[in-house]
């Protein structure tokens, strides 16, 4: 991965600082500032990310991570993520899809499509992942 210049790593280390974590131990992601993405979501939120590791054919689903703490700057807004919790595991893209059909979520779902949602229907697709694990 490519090192941010340096007026990002002094903000990365004080988001390390405030969290009382190391840098190394820092997950995030950088979103432009303008984004919907970046105005609306906040420390607080949960995230979900659909990913392709390097070299794989499918698609996973990341199980929900807190956003920590939210950093601005002119350009770029970076999110700082917490741990996933080990009661949530890995879905396929297949079995997540059917976790939001199940549950008739209404919104088209895919890598690089962000959407805020709801608190009800988040606390089903958490409620609806954690029984995933079970079975």
């Amino acid at each position: 991965m490519r090192q941010p210049p340096a007026d990002e790593q002094r903000k990365i280390a004080q988001a390390a600082e405030k969290l009382e974590l190391e840098e190394d131990e820092l997950s995030w992601l950088r979103w432009q500032t303008d984004s919907k993405f970046a105005k609306e979501c906040c420390a607080g939120d949960q995230l979900i990310q659909i990913w392709k590791r390097a070299g794989a054919k499918r698609l996973i689903v990341c199980p929900p991570v807190p956003v920590l703490l939210k950093q601005k700057s002119a350009k770029w807004t970076r999110f700082y993520l917490g741990e996933p919790s080990p009661r949530f595991p890995e879905l396929s893209w297949g079995r997540f899809n059917q976790l939001l059909n199940d549950l008739d979520y209404p919104r088209k779902v895919g890598p690089g499509i962000v959407q805020l949602v709801k608190p009800d229907m988040s606390e089903a697709i958490v409620k609806a992942w954690k029984s995933t694990a079970k079975s």
